[in-house]
């Protein structure tokens, strides 16, 4: 059983990390057989609508209304609350965009990473988003079980830059 954060697909406007998590999560549907897939969603206001696709290959969505800083700070700080409680049982668990699910201690967690522009170029972003998605990362790289890069790039400056071990991270391109 797997459980996948979709977060950033269900949230309005959709961005470019949104739209790929949406377009991967379908692709991985259809050739996703034999696997028991379950999506969750928080934010402050959840898109339902966007996320038909993904319910109407059978996938199971939970959908929570919790501002999305809450969950963070919850996820990151305490370790709590754990996915399984809106999930149910799981093996695995997927955070598709730098936040690490709170799981039990049995779940193996994976984190998908796309870019780290804010730690390469912090001069293109605004403070508050580079600390949000260095509170994010950082934790993640002392606790995630394993990483998928979406490029070469993306896993060199992981190890480099956040000293996550090469054998912890795995290029997966879509």
């Amino acid at each position: 059983r797997l459980a996948v954060d979709i977060t950033g697909a269900a949230i309005s406007p959709l961005t470019g990390v949104g739209m790929y998590t949406l377009k991967q999560m379908e692709a991985f549907l259809r050739v996703a057989e034999g696997f028991d897939v379950h999506f969750f969603a928080s934010a402050g206001r959840i898109v339902h609508e966007q996320l038909h696709s993904l319910i109407n290959q059978g996938a199971a969505l939970r959908t929570v209304a919790c501002p999305v800083q809450l969950r963070i700070a919850l996820w990151t700080r305490l370790g709590w609350p754990p996915l399984e409680w809106f999930t149910g049982t799981i093996d695995v668990a997927l955070g598709m965009f730098h936040l690490l699910p709170a799981t039990c201690r049995h779940v193996k967690r994976l984190m998908a990473v796309y870019d780290l522009a804010w730690l390469r170029c912090p001069e293109w972003h605004t403070d508050s988003v580079g600390g949000l998605h260095d509170k994010m990362l950082r934790h993640a790289a002392c606790h995630a079980d394993a990483f998928i890069a979406i490029s070469e790039s993306t896993k060199h400056d992981l190890c480099e830059l956040l000293d996550v071990p090469p054998n912890r991270v795995h290029v997966v391109y879509a």
